[in-house]
């Protein structure tokens, strides 16, 4: 597929915290940006912010992106879709209140790019949730190292939510939601492609994070508690010693909208699915980190191996070899980012 470097680009949810560095990553590179929202209410931070750039960057408003057609109008004259627009429910009584919108909007956002004739790539912001175990244990005599690749799913928690139903976690729930949301854009690619006889005028490639963390760009209303989730839960941890979910590799939100920008712009990166990642880590080292910089972090209470092996890494050689991404800001960068966002917000 010819690579997409210039031209409109599409990105959906625009207001939220990957989505918001992403846009900033396509317009510092010199594209057009059509973001969408879903109410205006949610477009005046981001007019703010993106002012700079002038008529490069606008809004679309989509109410429903679960709408068959939702994404077609806002795909008009785009050369690419990049959809990060996913519902994190994680309150969810029944599982279809977390899978349905998720799968719908994904499809929604494929369909919008086979009725676009100048749409030449779509980039899937799916989860390292679709990739991992969850039934593979994390601590105890039976906990081992375990590396994960493209070729990894997770099929615990589909099972989990199909077996218990409303009864399964909302973490349980979540998972299965965006599992099933890239399933269904590698099915609804391969319908795309059936219909054209083996071929189509655009591709599919996917980008899965694990944990993503560092400073915040979109609009955060409060304090600390008021951000997104992985930034939620990173606070928590830190600053108040209250571990929230298990361990195992990070990415700094500003390297993941490179590697969106990437995936969208390298002709090799059709069809693939790339997993990102800095490394590895375990709370109590950015709990020591934040310690080196901060007195307002509490001290760890136990005893820490920081050459410990960690349990949990994810396989990032394709998103090397194709996309060039060999180098991560490191958690000391992040750290030190993440608290200086807080002083400017007068959190410290």
């Amino acid at each position: 597929m010819p690579a997409v470097t210039s031209g409109k680009v599409l990105i959906t949810g625009a207001n939220g915290y990957i989505s918001t560095w992403t846009v900033k990553a396509f317009l510092d590179a010199g594209f057009s940006v059509r973001g969408t929202v879903r109410e205006e209410r949610k477009a005046e931070h981001l007019r703010k912010v993106f002012s700079t750039y002038g008529d490069r960057f606008e809004i679309a408003l989509i109410p429903d992106m679960t709408l068959d057609d939702a994404f077609d109008a806002a795909a008009a004259g785009t050369s690419a879709i990049i959809h990060t627009a996913s519902p994190v429910n994680l309150l969810a009584v029944e599982p279809a209140e977390a899978i349905v919108p998720a799968e719908r909007g994904t499809v929604s956002a494929l369909r919008a790019a086979a009725r676009t004739p100048s749409v030449r790539r779509v980039v899937l912001l799916s989860s390292f949730a679709t990739v991992i175990d969850p039934r593979a244990p994390v601590s105890g005599p039976d906990a081992r190292a375990r590396v994960y690749d493209g070729a990894c799913w997770n099929e615990g928690d589909p099972a989990e939510v199909a077996r218990l139903g409303r009864a399964s976690t909302g973490v349980n729930k979540y998972r299965a939601s965006k599992v099933a949301a890239e399933r269904a854009a590698w099915a609804a690619y391969g319908e795309a492609k059936a219909a054209g006889g083996g071929s189509c005028a655009w591709d599919l490639a996917v980008v899965n994070p694990p944990w993503v963390f560092g400073p915040v760009m979109h609009e955060v209303r409060g304090g600390p508690e008021t951000m997104n989730e992985s930034n939620k839960y990173w606070h928590r941890t830190v600053f108040e010693g209250k571990p929230v979910g298990v361990p195992h590799s990070w990415i700094d939100a500003r390297d993941l909208a490179t590697a969106l920008l990437l995936t969208t712009t390298i002709p090799a990166a059709g069809g693939q699915r790339f997993l990102v990642a800095e490394g590895p880590f375990r709370w109590e080292d950015f709990r020591l980190l934040v310690a080196k910089e901060s007195s307002k972090a509490p001290p760890l209470e136990d005893p820490y191996d920081p050459s410990a092996e960690y349990l949990i890494r994810a396989d990032t050689r394709p998103a090397q070899e194709i996309l060039g991404m060999v180098k991560y800001r490191s958690k000391e960068e992040m750290v030190k980012d993440m608290l200086a966002d807080y002083a400017l917000r007068g959190w410290l």
